[in-house]
C-alpha cells in the first residue's frame, strides 16, 4: 500500500468486487499485485481483504467509470479477464447493515448477496428466471439480491448466472461473512 496523501481521505470511497479471481487453480493473482495494478490506474488507499477479490479503495472516479477502469486495469497487468462490480462505500454499509433472510441459528456462510452492475432492480428479478425461485431463499431489494442457501452455495440457485443474463452485465456473489469483513475495513 502507499503512502496517502493529505487531501487522499476527501476521495470517496468504494468497494471493488472482483469476480473468478483465485478460484481454483486458474486466474492466480496476488493481491500485492492487484493493489498496484488499482493504484496505477489511479486508485487510492488501496486495501486488499482475502485472496477472492475484495477491494476498498478511494476514487476520484464518477461511480459508473469505476468497475471498467479497475476491469481494464486489472486485465492489462494480470494478462486476463477480471470482471469487477463496483459499489459505493455508503450503498454498501446500507445493503450489508442486515440479511433480511437472516434468522438466529443459520449459518453466516450459506447467507449471501449479489452485487451487479448494472445494478438489480426489481423489474430485473420479475424478469428473470429467479422470479421463480422461493422468496424464502431469495428476496430483491435493489440494489443487491439477498439469497439464503441451506443446502449449499453450490447447491443453490445460480444467481450470479440469473444476473448476468438478465442484464446483460456482471454480477458477483459474496458470503455475509466476507461482507462483514469489508465492513469492518471500511470502519477503519
Amino acid at each position: 500500500m502507499t503512502q496517502k496523501a493529505p487531501h487522499e481521505d476527501a476521495l470517496p470511497r468504494v468497494v471493488i468486487l472482483l469476480r473468478g479471481i483465485n478460484v481454483g487453480a486458474h486466474h492466480r493473482a496476488s493481491m500485492a499485485e492487484v493493489a498496484a495494478a488499482l493504484e496505477d490506474a489511479g486508485f487510492s488507499d488501496v486495501r486488499t481483504l482475502l485472496q477472492s477479490g475484495n477491494i476498498v479503495a478511494r476514487t476520484s472516479l464518477l461511480s459508473t467509470e469505476v468497475s471498467r477502469v479497475a476491469s481494464e486495469a486489472l486485465g492489462q497487468r494480470l494478462g486476463f479477464s477480471v470482471p469487477a462490480v463496483a459499489c459505493a462505500a455508503d450503498t454498501f454499509l446500507r445493503v450489508t447493515e442486515q440479511h433480511p433472510l437472516d434468522t438466529p441459528g443459520r449459518d453466516d456462510r450459506l447467507l449471501t448477496v449479489a452485487f451487479s452492475e448494472p445494478a438489480i432492480s426489481t423489474d430485473m428479478v420479475a424478469a428473470s428466471s429467479l422470479a421463480a425461485a422461493s422468496e424464502d431463499e431469495i428476496r430483491a431489494i435493489p440494489p443487491v439480491l439477498y439469497q439464503w442457501c441451506p443446502h449449499g452455495v453450490s447447491n443453490a440457485v445460480n444467481v450470479v448466472l440469473a444476473l448476468d443474463r438478465a442484464t446483460g452485465g456482471v454480477a458477483t456473489l459474496r458470503n455475509w461473512r466476507t461482507l462483514q469483513k469489508i465492513r469492518a475495513v471500511l470502519s477503519t
